[in-house]
């Protein structure tokens, strides 16, 4: 009987995973902003960053202390755009603002130190410490961003290059690095653009040419031409 594989934590699935999870998390501000702490625990809990047991729990603290849970959710928002610009900067080859390094650092000093070592039968998992900190949900993302930032995947991390697109994503995978986000959708809504602004307009003007050059020419027999009747055929 094969053996079953042991379940990982949500921490060991995002630092088994290609240390996307920040990317994610900035790509979400992007295009539907974490407005509230509910929002913050969905999100979390949908990508694998919180247990629903510890999505649940904090639920039920955030009732009954709303102003940490509304605390947690702008610092969250905060963090998400702070992760943008590094992320940019890392994609323009230039260096982080040192007042976003600073803050950085800051949160992950306390996301590693929530980390610790548990004992599961003869395994040992990363887990995080029992407590009731609103921003557990936030630990990962800081620490994926860690790892890929000091990673050679930091390489990878692009910028969607579709015109109606500004969504991160890292280019794993052999051969040629890819230009989009999502081949399945940038890539064709690009190649839709480029057909509409130059290859359509390219082959209108051609035909345009070849009608004007056959104008051209029957233009030169003059107006009595007419064109050789039909031989009968027996």
């Amino acid at each position: 009987m094969a053996k079953q594989k042991p379940q990982l934590t949500p921490i060991e699935r995002l630092l088994r995973s290609d240390g996307a999870l920040c990317v994610t998390f900035v790509n979400t501000g992007k295009r539907k902003p974490l407005e509230s702490y509910d929002d913050l625990l969905t999100w979390a809990t949908e990508v694998g960053a919180l247990d629903a047991s510890d999505a649940r729990r904090l639920a039920v603290l955030a009732a009954e202390v709303p102003g940490k849970a509304t605390g947690a959710a702008r610092r969250g928002r905060i963090l998400g755009a702070r992760l943008q610009r590094i992320l940019a900067a890392l994609v323009d080859g230039d260096k982080p603002a040192a007042e976003d390094l600073k803050a950085f650092n800051a949160q992950l000093g306390q996301a590693m130190a929530a980390r610790r070592l548990d004992a599961t039968g003869t395994r040992w998992v990363w887990g995080t410490t029992d407590g009731e900190d609103f921003e557990r949900m936030l630990w990962p993302v800081l620490l994926s961003a860690a790892n890929i930032l000091t990673s050679a995947d930091r390489h990878l991390v692009r910028q969607c290059q579709s015109e109606a697109c500004d969504l991160l994503f890292v280019a794993r995978g052999g051969g040629k690095p890819r230009r989009w986000c999502s081949a399945a959708c940038c890539n064709r809504r690009t190649s839709r653009v480029h057909y509409r602004k130059k290859i359509r307009p390219k082959r209108q003007a051609q035909a345009k040419s070849r009608a004007g050059a056959q104008r051209t020419e029957l233009a030169g027999y003059g107006a009595d031409w007419q064109p050789a009747p039909a031989e009968d055929k027996d």
